[in-house]
């Protein structure tokens, strides 16, 4: 199952082992952005997202179920509006379903009017009948990603970059507030990830379980450039890695590709971000995002973890970003994004 999107309505697409077909659109009207979907079988789904109705109005939450015939929109709670506020923009980004009657979809939550403030997490949870907000830990940073393998243990992280301040009062701040929170069967709680030395911030956008103790998350963090000062861009937003147990996860940076990085002296700055992740087993994962080359260049970036080193590569595939990976086997791998697919055999 896959969906997306064009000119603010989005799409449907099922295989069937043969052939791909395409609905219109699902049941919810324009304005529907869907951002993942989890199916535990040909005939049980779940997609989730927001629904975008015009810019005077609040982001709503979305689901929707699919049957095996059809997909049907779900209600979904929203949380209430903090004190001085009339309303609360709500969306779902990441949803995954390990059991049968037990789904958690995480997002973020601003309040409306709040401008570009970074979001706190949201967590909704589906017990088989119906949707619930779940009373989650306090933190910084929306959710962005889900794990769970097994209906015990769910991973969930995420990471926003933002400049407090302004220039004309000269106290820009950067800030980068990162989240892990996990579920142990019963309730959620904060987990904790220690960032790669010199970086001043880091995010943690994608995550995956192979096995109820051994996780993988990905991102990015910012590695300032020598006599950096905050409101000052000079430095390098660089991919990371983090290997966790479920509470803890240490993260370390990726090096970066050479036709990405050419020395410290080059014109420019250099940016890598993996963003999605996906993990046959605890040995053999792969990982996607974009670059931007100290030269300029635009495109998709791709890694691979063989369970004791990470390989990325800057594909020259023009100004693209590869947004979706799944890895079904340890040797296979296909993700798509923009407007191309990569396929990855080992």
């Amino acid at each position: 199952m896959a969906l997306g999107g064009w000119d603010n309505t989005y799409v449907v697409g099922q295989w069937t082992g043969t052939r791909w077909l395409v609905s219109a659109r699902g049941p919810n009207p324009k304005g529907a952005d869907v951002t993942a979907v989890s199916c535990r079988s040909r005939s049980s789904c779940v997609a989730v997202g927001g629904l975008f109705p015009r810019e005077s109005r609040p982001v709503d939450p979305l689901v929707e179920t699919w049957n095996g015939h059809r997909w049907s929109a779900q209600t979904a709670p929203k949380p209430a509006p903090p004190k001085g506020y009339r309303a609360t923009n709500a969306q779902l980004d990441a949803v995954a379903c390990p059991g049968a009657k037990l789904c958690f979809a995480v997002g973020q939550e601003v309040p409306f009017g709040a401008g570009d403030a970074p979001g706190v997490p949201l967590i909704e949870r589906w017990n088989g009948s119906r949707w619930t907000l779940v009373d989650g830990p306090t933190a910084g940073s929306p959710l962005t990603s889900i794990s769970c393998p097994s209906t015990r243990v769910c991973i969930a992280v995420g990471g926003f970059e933002h400049t407090t301040g302004t220039a004309n009062a000269n106290n820009q701040q950067l800030e980068y507030p990162n989240v892990v929170e996990f579920w142990n069967g019963r309730s959620w709680s904060l987990g904790s990830v220690s960032l790669p030395s010199g970086m001043v911030g880091a995010g943690l956008l994608g995550v995956s379980c192979a096995q109820v103790s051994k996780c993988l998350a990905i991102g990015n963090g910012f590695d300032p450039a020598p006599g950096y000062a905050p409101g000052n861009d000079g430095g390098n937003d660089q991919a990371i890695a983090a290997a966790g147990n479920r509470t803890t996860f240490s993260a370390s940076a990726l090096a970066f590709p050479p036709s990405v990085y050419r020395s410290p002296s080059a014109a420019g700055t250099a940016t890598t971000v993996l963003t999605t992740l996906s993990c046959a087993t605890a040995t053999s994962c792969a990982a996607v995002g974009n670059y931007v080359a100290t030269n300029g260049a635009i495109g998709p970036l791709a890694a691979t973890w063989n369970g004791s080193t990470w390989d990325q590569i800057a594909l020259r595939r023009g100004p693209v970003q590869l947004s979706a990976v799944s890895c079904p086997t340890p040797q296979w791998c296909m993700a798509v994004g923009g407007d191309i697919a990569e396929r990855w055999t080992g």
